[in-house]
């Protein structure tokens, strides 16, 4: 899984300075992703979601334009 978030965030690897990750296994590879883009982790804790708002609020805005059975790599800049 940190293959495919350093592939995904790759091109935008100059803007990216801090991730926030959730204590799921999905995020085992979280070192070699801040490795990779440069950026430092930060971990949300287990029981506070409110450390999670800005994602979940992202996923919530993205989802009013991109269907969520649409691929991302399917999805053109100007469709965002």
């Amino acid at each position: 899984m940190g293959a495919a978030i350093t592939e995904a965030l790759k091109p935008s690897a100059a803007r990216v300075k801090t991730l926030t990750y959730g204590n799921g296994n999905e995020f085992c590879g979280q070192a070699q992703i801040d490795q990779a883009l440069g950026s430092t982790r930060y971990f949300a804790e287990t029981f506070a979601r409110w450390e999670r708002d800005s994602s979940e609020n992202s996923n919530g805005l993205l989802r009013q334009y991109v269907p969520k059975k649409q691929a991302m790599a399917n999805t053109i800049e100007t469709e965002i």
